[in-house]
């Protein structure tokens, strides 16, 4: 019979012999996690290609470009353009399913949390901080701002002429307001043209609050060259469905009418 005294001393051989390995650089270091990761990036990828063929395939108008995972074990985020038109949507990873609508995190320590808003608000901001302001209608306060919004506007909309209305009180809130220009009806329309005429203004303010207030304009110059074509992709880009179409510098869409004293309190400025 072994004695407990040279069990210990048997077993003490056999971890001072495996603990080393179990513990080295090779096992549980950098080359084991570089491995997971590439292993999970080549799993993505190849959800990548099976899912970009199921939903192109059913889908003529949809193409992927872009795939992440998410918290959901099995379900992956994939970014797609239906005709030109940024969308995001959810998929199996096997491609057998797709869903599209706003997935939202519970939680009982905190309130839900929009992951899909989240996402596109993100996607926005480097789309609206690369529209100026010198292409832009901006009414300002008369002291520093305390907050901007980008206002997609046009010019035949009821709701943008009401919205309007409200911008000599956001600017007394300290609103910073920045017209952005988005003839629903495309650039080359009527609504189009009415815009263009308010940006090629001597005095694009004025002029501004004259077409909302359904005051004919004198037509563009032929010479005037405006950025109305880019400012309208980026609508599109943005998600912009109507007009007016509100979004903070953080990207967060506000939507469409908002009253100055409700935006205030939106923006905790009240």
């Amino acid at each position: 019979m072994i004695s407990i005294k040279e069990k210990n001393r048997r077993m003490c051989k056999a971890l001072c012999f495996v603990l080393p390995l179990f513990f080295s650089h090779g096992a549980f270091g950098g080359q084991a996690e570089e491995a997971l990761k590439e292993t999970s990036v080549a799993k993505l990828k190849e959800s990548f290609e099976v899912i970009k063929k199921s939903v192109e395939s059913g889908f003529p108008g949809l193409k992927l470009i872009g795939i992440e995972k998410t918290s959901l074990e099995g379900i992956v985020q994939i970014e797609m353009t239906n005709n030109g038109v940024p969308e995001v949507a959810y998929a199996a990873e096997d491609g057998s399913h797709i869903f599209s609508g706003h997935l939202i995190q519970l939680s009982p320590e905190g309130p839900p949390l929009n992951i899909t808003e989240v996402w596109k608000s993100e996607k926005r901001i480097g789309l609206l901080t690369g529209l100026k302001n010198q292409d832009l209608v901006v009414f300002s306060p008369k002291d520093e701002a305390k907050a901007v919004i980008y206002v997609f506007t046009d010019i035949d909309c009821g709701y943008c002429q009401l919205l309007h209305k409200e911008v000599p009180e956001m600017n007394a809130l300290g609103i910073e307001v920045r017209y952005v220009a988005w003839p629903r009806a495309g650039v080359e329309s009527e609504s189009g043209e009415k815009l263009r005429s308010v940006w090629c203004a001597e005095d694009q303010n004025m002029a501004m609050t004259q077409a909302k207030n359904l005051v004919s304009l004198a037509k563009a110059a032929d010479g005037c060259v405006t950025t109305l074509a880019e400012q309208f992709e980026v609508g599109i880009k943005a998600g912009v469905r109507g007009t007016p179409a509100i979004f903070l510098e953080s990207g967060q869409e506000v939507g469409g009418y908002v009253k100055a004293s409700e935006l205030a309190q939106m923006l905790r400025l009240q």
